[in-house]
């Protein structure tokens, strides 16, 4: 099984999108996420790629999972949007107890 790229030019198309989407300026989102708006316009054109901590915080500004910036567009469904800071499509543990356990498992490849 052959797992899609995601291009640095198809994070930036989907940046930009969801900012659109979101009726942001390049200008007001760069300033919720304290960065230059130019440094904005590199990541949606795809010439600099955001850190993982900068796609936290983008996903939040823009109100998506990391997923929707992250993964290519026909494996998004459904729109995985964030309902009360956590992501819709990821389950919600039953208890905080549940949390360590999780991590444990040996990953299945």
């Amino acid at each position: 099984m052959k797992i899609p790229e995601t291009t640095p030019q198809d994070i930036g198309e989907k940046i930009a999108t969801l900012r659109k989407q979101n009726n942001y300026t390049q200008k007001k989102l760069a300033e919720i996420l304290e960065i230059s708006p130019q440094t904005l316009i590199r990541y949606e054109k795809g010439k600099a790629i955001p850190s993982a901590s900068m796609l936290v915080k983008m996903s939040q500004a823009l109100n998506v999972c990391t997923d929707a910036i992250l993964k290519p567009l026909e494996k998004l469904q459904p729109e995985p949007i964030l309902k009360n800071g956590r992501c819709a499509l990821f389950p919600t543990p039953k208890k905080p107890a549940d949390i360590p356990e999780i991590l444990k498992e040996e990953p299945k490849f």
